[in-house]
């Protein structure tokens, strides 16, 4: 009666081992699928990312050019005396 509910230490490590691989190749598909998943989400956002930075550099370019003739104005006041 004893023995009955005793198992070889075998059964029970191969079944540890199993149980393992298959948690192993859960965590490998959800990293996959999360991945995925990522991919997704930033080429859905692409568009936008670009739409942003051509709006960014607009704004800067207009920046730039105000800054040069703002030195301009330091360095050569003579030109801007009636301005």
């Amino acid at each position: 009666m004893a023995g009955s509910n005793v198992r070889p230490v075998g059964a029970i490590g191969g079944e540890l081992r199993e149980r393992e691989f298959v948690a192993s190749a859960m965590n490998t598909l959800k990293l996959v699928y999360l991945t995925i998943i990522q991919l997704f989400k930033q080429a859905c956002l692409l568009p936008r990312t670009v739409a942003n930075a051509v709006r960014q550099r607009r704004r800067q370019v207009v920046l730039d050019e105000h800054e040069v003739e703002r030195l301009d104005r330091i360095r050569n006041p003579s030109k801007y005396l009636g301005k």
